[in-house]
């Protein structure tokens, strides 16, 4: 038995407004999360990084704008290195 090739793309350019964010944090399970979403929908996500490595399987890595199905991105310390609470 064979499982037939998934044809996965990007939405058309200007199909609308932003994607949503997948805000998540490291380690939780994102990247099966976006793959999930890849081959269930056919459409790319994408992400606010640029991850060379993870670029053979999700084709969308860095990209951010309305072509992606969803943005990959981490909430940042910014408030912790402030010194704010």
């Amino acid at each position: 038995m064979t499982c037939p090739r998934v044809h996965r793309q990007f939405r058309q350019p200007g199909s609308g407004a932003l994607p949503p964010l997948l805000w998540t944090f490291p380690g939780s399970g994102n990247t099966w999360l976006r793959l999930l979403l890849d081959f269930a929908t056919g459409t790319y996500t994408g992400s606010v990084y640029s991850d060379v490595s993870l670029l053979p399987l999700l084709p969308g890595e860095g990209t951010c704008d309305s072509r992606a199905l969803a943005v990959k991105a981490h909430p940042t310390n910014a408030s912790r290195a402030s010194g704010s609470t």
